[in-house]
């Protein structure tokens, strides 16, 4: 049931107006301001294409989230329980390779800071910081390596590999020694000036209680470099050894305070049970039985798991900590036995302060078909059946900012049409992405003429406010260049049948706060990056494909 603040949804009525949208999205804004309004009596269930979601149980939020934030920046600083959200960054913890338990400790206040720092020769080695909660222990490091050639590789892993033991990577916890593997992350991503930055996270030998003191040491005698490079999307990989042998030790304080757990017996008709929640800034397990609702297309069996919180975000599924295959409990996604199955779904730990979120079953995700839906508490230690899937909020399948992804593309070039081109340039394609993704964003590709020239894009919502703006780097594609680089006709394995020409491509800086809706136009320009002549503007109505 969503509340009502009169006041508050005036002056949003009176907001809406500036955001530049098609008649589909402006029928949507309509249905929901008719359905949440000052009106006294309770609205019709019905399906809404709108963008309201319950922050808590006690204020009414906007769905907007990302795009409120640039939209309408005093609502976004005001809305409770969401302005540390805007504040997450993509910092080391963000990024953690294969799993993605502790996606979101940059969140989090409870993190401890470290600071170590350790050389060896032309290598160095900086722990920055550090989290225990007595199960798991995760810190984020920068690695330095020689700057020479560094350039071309993409990212480090200090996970193992070698049969001698010595020369694998291993934290050594209390005297107890624990070798990275591949499950481990250890993965750190290229900054571009020859150091790398991410993180390790692994399971303590044993439980630790809070307030427990952990003395560890890190030993990396090995790593990998990854060399990517790439033609139309078809990459060339190879890996680098060193060894840069270095070793730090630091100390890290077990922090259970966040830790919370509890049994519950929540079941909504379709056959799904949820038997137990375990939540910790690492990971948020769902102990359930899982139906067996058939096979999809003879491709897989049916029923797509997913975590949400109440602004839209998507948790990430980790299919590693889910399937260990050790056994029963553990989940087995191509349900062999062809019966439901009792077991535990393991997600990334949801972000900081957040008490509330949704677990679903879809059919099939692409087609936003839910099967089975619980919206969980974790003040309140509630596990309730929900249907948030179709009652007009930001989680809503048919909200305008419920989506994977909207964009443009032109009706030429593609097609074998030679583009239409303005001082050398052609907008070809747009896409904004938000659902389930680790960088949100709006990219953009254009076409051109002649060859590199430094130009810079800039996109503006109706009000004619910045929303984001990227300049051209001369960088061929390869996967440290992946947002942005410049292709020659030689460099593109699929061309257009009847002409041939340049390719540009960006991810404009800025807009993973900005979420446009699904029809909303947006204006983007192109200018020369050292003189500021405006080479090219064109309107863009962004859809989703799937409508």
């Amino acid at each position: 049931m969503y509340m009502k603040n009169p006041a508050f949804l005036e002056q949003l009525q009176q907001e809406l107006p500036r955001r530049n949208l098609s008649e589909k999205a402006t029928q949507r804004f309509e249905d929901t301001y008719r359905m949440l309004g000052v009106q006294q009596e309770a609205p019709v269930r019905r399906r809404h294409k709108a963008l309201w979601v319950t922050a808590t149980a006690a204020c009414l939020c906007c769905g907007l989230m990302f795009g409120i934030n640039a939209a309408f920046p005093a609502f976004a600083e005001n809305l409770p329980g969401i302005g540390r959200f805007f504040q997450s960054n993509s910092g080391p913890f963000s990024s953690t390779g294969k799993s993605p338990v502790g996606k979101f400790l940059d969140t989090y206040d409870q993190v401890q800071t470290v600071n170590v720092s350790a050389s060896s020769g032309q290598y160095t080695l900086d722990v920055l910081d550090a989290f225990c909660d007595g199960e798991m222990v995760s810190f984020s490091m920068d690695l330095g390596i020689p700057q020479e050639g560094s350039e071309n590789y993409s990212w480090l892993a200090i996970n193992g590999g070698y049969d001698e033991p010595d020369k694998n990577p291993s934290v050594t916890v209390n005297g107890k020694r624990i070798f990275l593997d591949s499950y481990n992350s250890g993965v750190l991503y290229a900054q571009g000036n020859g150091h790398f930055v991410g993180s390790a996270t692994f399971h303590l030998p044993q439980s630790q209680k809070h307030g427990e003191k952990l003395s560890i040491e890190l030993s990396i005698p090995t790593a990998w470099a990854r060399v990517a490079s790439a033609k139309g999307g078809i990459g060339e990989t190879e890996f680098l050894p060193y060894e840069p042998g270095l070793h730090a030790t630091f100390n890290v304080t077990v922090d259970a305070s966040l830790n919370k757990s509890f049994s519950c017996q929540a079941e909504d008709g379709s056959g799904t049970v949820i038997h137990a929640v375990e939540s910790t800034p690492f990971r948020t397990g769902i102990t359930l039985t899982f139906p067996y609702f058939g096979f999809r297309d003879g491709t897989g069996a049916v029923g797509d798991p997913v975590l949400l919180t109440l602004d839209g975000q998507e948790i990430d599924f980790s299919l590693n900590e889910s399937s260990s295959w050790d056994g029963p409990g553990d989940y087995d996604p191509f349900f062999t036995q062809k019966e439901a199955q009792d077991c535990t779904l393991y997600f990334a730990g949801v972000p900081a302060g957040t008490q509330q979120f949704v677990f679903r079953i879809y059919e099939d995700k692409r087609k936003g078909t839910v099967l089975s839906e619980f919206t969980i508490d974790l003040e309140s230690k509630t596990v309730t059946p929900s249907t948030t899937y179709q009652d007009g909020g930001a989680l809503d399948v048919n909200s305008p900012f419920f989506y994977d992804s909207i964009s443009w593309y032109s009706s030429s070039g593609d097609f074998g049409e030679q583009p239409v081109f303005t001082n050398g340039l052609s907008l070809h394609s747009v896409q904004a992405v938000y659902q389930g993704v680790d960088s949100p964003g709006i990219s953009v590709s254009l076409w051109a003429e002649d060859e590199y020239r430094d130009i810079q894009v800039t996109a503006y919502n109706k009000e004619g406010q910045e929303v984001g703006s990227q300049r051209s780097e001369n960088a061929t594609y390869d996967l440290l260049h992946g947002d942005n680089y410049f292709m020659r006709p030689e460099d593109q394995e699929r061309q257009p049948t009847k002409f041939k020409c340049s390719f540009y491509r960006m991810k404009l800086e800025g807009t993973r706060l900005y979420q446009p809706a699904d029809g909303e136009v947006l204006t983007f320009v192109v200018s020369d990056a050292n003189t500021g002549e405006e080479l090219l503007r064109q309107d863009v109505t962004l859809e989703d494909p799937n409508d």
